[in-house]
Parts: structure tokens; sequence; C-alpha cells
């Protein structure tokens, strides 16, 4: 008998894109997407595990409005037996948005053709939600096919504008069922599948055990992979130093992270000493956790400079991390402060945040100081400019720069530049530390963003993340040619995506003069559309046949679909009609004489004459005197043809 030749699965432990589910979708498909913004308002937002209803938070799948129809379309990646959906409906910002699933449609099908297959709901009455972010149909469906989709024809516009619209809008998507199988077998008992863990032709052998997933192959039982060990059926201990002592089912390298203190592929290379707990990056050997105090270097291999404190550096550089023992600045503590007070000057500058001793002045304290200097507050050659809003410290006398920090709220060399376009009014000497207000760029966030900056934001530097329409450039300040497609270009180079007309990059060539309505493909020219009158191929650059009706032929084939002149036949009109043919006229398609034959003259193209005929007139299909030979003459027929003309 057929063993186990089905197995179910919950899809999605409630929903169809989250979670367990994702493995069973194939693809999300719509109609439209509102502005074209696909990750804000593409099909896939409709399964992405987000309830919240509100269509401007960009969780939900969103249409174009004023459509005739309108449709949303998920493909699993097989059949399923779907049991229920529970659809969750967009809201905008009008009331009348609930009427939006007026004259909805949910079908399930094999095609991916939309609104097609089986019918399983329909919408036609206003719903009477009071709550539009309780807005939910719980749908019960029972079907089978491996297309779901929502539709909805166009209903009457909810602005009181006038006319109809239809806009399909969904936030979540919740489908609940599971794979559809068969428990068929073929006729001599072997299954065309095993359920996981089982192989053979009747599945009635078990997978090795640490085959990955629980599967393997149906006519050996070989793994597709390991949960761990290697070899065909996963029998053999992967390296000892491998962490989870899983490895490569073909070469035995180690899958993951390798035990404490070794490196490489098998894990069979040492790391060096000096890694903090011993632990070194598995592919390069590098010391990822850091290094032993007092060393520094991505294996660890330099000691830090002995003028640090606590000998503690960064182990990219080996700058001193935690400061520099008293008298020492620089990045690596090698430069000697000047004359501070407690011997402490700035680590990076050599300034003396607490001052001079007495008879020295300048930030570094290495000049003497002159007869006079300064009252507190002034700086200058003649004492005469005040300082900025320093903290707790006067300002250099030479250029006003303060020696430490600023006060509140002010920011600078000189802490001169006010903080008011820094985010929540955080700054510190250097500029703004948690970015500019909406709006605002620079160091200091003292300079507006672009006009034509998308949303008139930018970044730090100025540069726009996006442009209006019709503009480009890192500071959108270009135009995009006149003939690119939606008056959209590419932000860096101005590009086109498209053209209205013209073609090449930037839509600035000429289509060919033969195009009718002077479009062309933008990368090889081909003419969109007709030919002018006369002409064919893809470029419209082949003349019609001159004998084609009105001098028109089809534009692939150079056919002449509109006829030929009077008294020619064939595709390109080429061939004349036969002389017989009564008033010249033939069929285009293969020449036979459609009026009919001249006297004397019989046959489908008029060629064969006939015989002794008195009267000269015989029947028209097989050539007999319709009433008596010429006189010296019998027998009916002839056997005289005339050769068509070609």
């Amino acid at each position: 008998m057929c063993i186990a030749c089905e197995y179910l699965v919950n899809i999605f432990n409630s929903f169809i894109a989250a979670n367990l589910g994702q493995q069973y979708v194939h693809s999300t498909d719509q109609s439209t997407t509102y502005g074209g913004m696909h990750d804000l308002y593409g099909p896939a937002n409709a399964v992405d595990n987000n309830f919240n209803q509100n269509v401007r938070n960009h969780h939900c799948a969103y249409q174009r409005h004023r459509q005739s129809s309108t449709w949303w379309r998920i493909q699993f990646t097989g059949k399923v037996h779907i049991d229920h959906t529970v659809i969750y409906h967009g809201y905008d910002f009008y009331a009348g948005d609930l009427k939006r699933f007026k004259h909805s449609r949910v079908y399930v099908s094999d095609s991916a053709a939309e609104c097609s297959g089986q019918l399983v709901y329909t919408q036609e009455t206003d719903p009477t939600a009071s709550d539009p972010w309780q807005y939910v149909f719980n749908i019960t469906v029972n079907a089978v096919g491996e297309y779901l989709s929502v539709c909805q024809d166009a209903y009457p516009y909810i602005n009181n504008n006038g006319g109809n619209t239809s806009r399909v809008v969904l936030c979540e998507v919740v489908i609940a069922g599971k794979r559809h199988f068969s428990k068929t077998c073929e006729r001599n008992g072997h299954c065309a599948g095993c359920v996981d863990g089982m192989y053979g032709d009747q599945c009635n052998a078990t997978c090795p055990e640490n085959c990955k997933d629980n599967k393997c192959a149906q006519d050996n039982g070989a793994c597709g992979g390991c949960d761990k060990g290697h070899g065909q059926f996963c029998e053999l201990q992967c390296p000892t130093n491998c962490e989870s002592r899983a490895c490569s089912q073909t070469d035995m390298a180690c899958v993951g992270m390798c035990v404490d203190g070794f490196w490489g592929d098998w894990c069979d290379v040492t790391c060096l000493g000096n890694c903090a707990g011993g632990v070194c990056n598995k592919s390069r050997g590098q010391c990822d956790e850091g290094c032993l105090p007092g060393y520094w270097g991505h294996e660890c291999r330099h000691e830090c400079s002995v003028k640090c404190a606590g000998s503690v550096c960064h182990r990219d550089d080996g700058h001193c991390t935690a400061g520099c023992t008293a008298g020492f600045y620089s990045n690596t503590c090698i430069k000697r402060c000047g004359h501070c007070v407690d011997d402490v000057c700035d680590q990076h500058t050599g300034t003396c945040d607490d001052g001079c001793v007495k008879g020295y002045w300048r930030d570094t304290c290495e000049d003497t100081c002159p007869d006079s200097c300064c009252p507190y507050g002034n700086y200058g050659n003649e004492c005469a400019l005040a300082c900025g809003h320093c903290d707790q410290a006067t300002c250099s006398l030479s250029d006003g720069t303060c020696p430490g920090e600023c006060e509140d709220q002010y920011m600078g060399s000189m802490c001169d530049k006010p903080c008011g376009g820094c985010t929540d009014y955080s700054c510190n000497k250097d500029g703004c530390t948690r970015g500019c207000v909406a709006g605002k760029y620079g160091v200091y966030c003292d300079q507006f963003c672009p006009v034509n900056c998308s949303s008139k934001t930018c970044e730090r530097n100025g540069h726009c993340a996006g442009c209006v329409d019709g503009m480009y450039g890192d500071q959108c300040n270009a135009t995009c040619s006149k003939n690119c497609k939606d008056n959209e270009c590419a932000q860096d180079n101005g590009a086109c995506s498209g053209c209205n007309k013209g073609h090449g990059q930037f839509c600035e060539l000429q289509c060919p003069t033969n195009c009718e309505s002077r479009a062309c493909c933008q990368t090889d020219m081909a003419c969109v559309g007709k030919c002018v009158d006369g002409f064919w191929g893809d470029w419209c650059n082949i003349t019609c046949p001159g004998n084609c009706a009105g001098g028109v032929c089809n534009k692939s084939r150079g056919q002449c679909d509109a006829g030929c002149l009077h008294g020619q036949w064939g595709d390109g009109c080429r061939h004349e009609c036969s002389s017989g043919c009564k008033d010249s006229v033939c069929s285009q398609s293969d020449g036979h004489c459609t009026a009919g034959c001249t006297e004397e003259f019989y046959g489908s193209t008029c060629t064969q004459r006939c015989g002794h005929c008195a009267k000269g007139v015989c029947d028209r299909d097989t050539g007999i005197c319709g009433g008596v030979c010429e006189e010296g003459f019998w027998e009916r027929t002839v056997t005289a043809t005339v050769q068509p003309t070609v």
C-alpha cells in the first residue's frame, strides 16, 4: 500500500506571510501602486504582519484612486487549501473610506489571471462598521488554489467630486489553511513523494537522524544537508573544534563558530596569545573581541605606548583611549604639555584646559606673559574683543577660542554660535550632537537645505536624499531633460528612465521621421506604434510595395493588408491577374478570378481557352460548351491553355 503520501502543515499559524508562512508565499502583485512608491505602498505590505490600518503608516498595499477597477493578488509556492481569510481594510482621512470595500470580490484560482477562478466572497452593500480601526472582514473560503485575489469595481467617489472610483486598500491579509497534497500513488504502489522523514518507493524507510529538516532523497535516503555530522548520510563526526559539531556535508569545513582559541575553515589553527579571552575570528584569525591590556592591532601584535594611561590603547591604530599620563598629549601620548596647571593638558591639542601656571599664556601655556594682559573676558592685540560663551574660563588672548567647553546651547571654537538649528538644542563645542532640525544642515546646522530636496530635508552635508520631480544632482539644482517620461530622471546623472519623445540616455535624439507618432524605443530607436503610410519595418524605413492599395502595408511584414491595386494579387501585390479574368479582378490570396472569366476562357484563373463552342461560350468550371459546337467540331471540352501572367 502507499504509506503517507500526504502531509499537512499549518501554513501560517494564523497568517500567510509571517513567521512560518513566508516559505509558502511566491509573490504578491496589484493593479496600481500609489505614487509608484512600492516601498511605502507596494503589494507586499498586505502580508508584512503589521495590522495598523492607517495607510499613512506605510504598512498597507495602497493603490491609485479614480480607477475603473483594481485588484490585489497573492501567489503561493503551490496549491493550498484555504480555510478562511481575514482582511484588514485600510483607512485614510475620510469617513467615506468605509465604503471602499463595497463592490469587492474574493477569488481563489489556479491561474494568474486577475479576478478569475472560484468566487468565494462578494460585498455588495455599504459596510456598517462605525469604528474604521475595527473595519475587518472575516471570510470563510474553503477552496483550493495557487492564487487568492481581492478585486473591486468602481463606486461613487467619496469626496462628492463626481464620477466613480475604485481603490483596493489592504493593510493586512491573514490566510489560514494547509498545503494541498493528494493521497494518490502510482499504479504499482510507488509514491510520487514522501512526507518529511521517510524515503523509498513506498515511503516506508526512515531518513538518517542527522538529515537537515528531517529530509532525504526518496531513492536512496541520502541527506540534502546535515544538522550535524557530514557524509552522504550525515553519519561521520565533524572536527572536535567545531563549536556546534556541525560542518559541511562535503568537505568537513565547520559551519558556525569554532571553540574558543581556534580559527580556520576546519577550526584547526590556534589563535594568537594576546587576543582577549583567547578568542579570534574564525575566518581571518583576527582578535574581534579585542586585545589583552597593553596591546593593539587586528592580531594584537603591537604594544601600546608607555605614556597611555593604564597602558590602554585602541586596537585599530594604537591611540590612547583612556588619555595620557600627566604631562603628555597626542594620540599616542608622545608630546610634552606646556606650562599647564597640574601639568595637565588636552590629550588631542595640548591645550591647557585648567589654565597656565603663573607667568605663561596662550592655549598651550608655552609663551611667557607680556608686561600687561587682557582683563577676564576680552582678547586681541588691544583686548578690545569680547570672548564668546566659554564655560568657566576666559578665551585665548590671541584668537578668542575657548580652551574648554562652551556654555549650554552654544558651540563653535569661540562658543559664539547658538544651537537653535540642532535637534533638541543638543550640541557641544564641535557642533550639533544629535543632528539638525528638519530643513537645515551643516556642522552647526546653520544652513538651509536646497529647496528642491524631496520632503525639504537633506543629509548633514547638504546632499538631498531625493529630488522633486524634474530636478537632479546632489543638491537637486539641475533640471531633467524636458523629454524625460513623467518628468523623472536619475539623481546622480540626470539620465531619463523613459522618454515622452526622442531617444538616447537623455531623450535628446530625434526618432525616425517615418514613426507615425514620432515615438520610439529609448535604446534601439525602433518605432513605437504605427509607421506613416507607405513604410514598414521596426524603424519604418522600408518602402511598401508599389501595388498596395493606398500605398499602405503591414508594419511588421510589409504585406498589403488593405488589398492590392486593381489587376494585382499576392501578399506584396507583385502578381498581375490573368488576362482571362473578367474586368481584371482576382483574389489577392491565390489569384483566382472572383468576377468570372471573359468569353472563350474558363478555370479558376481563367487561363484555359474554351473549344469551338458556338458563340465561344463554355462552362466556367468544366469548359463544357453550354450549347452546341461550331460547325465541323464535336466533343464538348478542349485542351488549349493560356499561361497566366505572373
